[in-house]
């Protein structure tokens, strides 16, 4: 699968980046933070428990995440 487009948004001190593939859908996201010492990538179709900040979380969720 390859990376078609890249989109990103700033929240707070996180910057998120969300990765589409070639039809548009949205495979996963790229979170990167000056409190990180490297990005996390998250796969869309992956459960996952991260401490995350709530706005954060509510932006992943809108976008089809699965974050606990």
């Amino acid at each position: 699968m390859k990376i078609a487009k890249k989109e990103s948004k700033t929240i707070g001190a996180w910057t998120i980046t969300l990765l589409y593939d070639e039809e548009g859908n949205v495979v996963a996201a790229e979170l990167s933070s000056t409190r990180l010492a490297r990005p996390i990538v998250i796969a869309k179709r992956e459960k996952v428990h991260v401490k995350l900040p709530q706005q954060v979380k509510r932006f992943l969720k809108k976008h089809g995440f699965e974050i606990e």
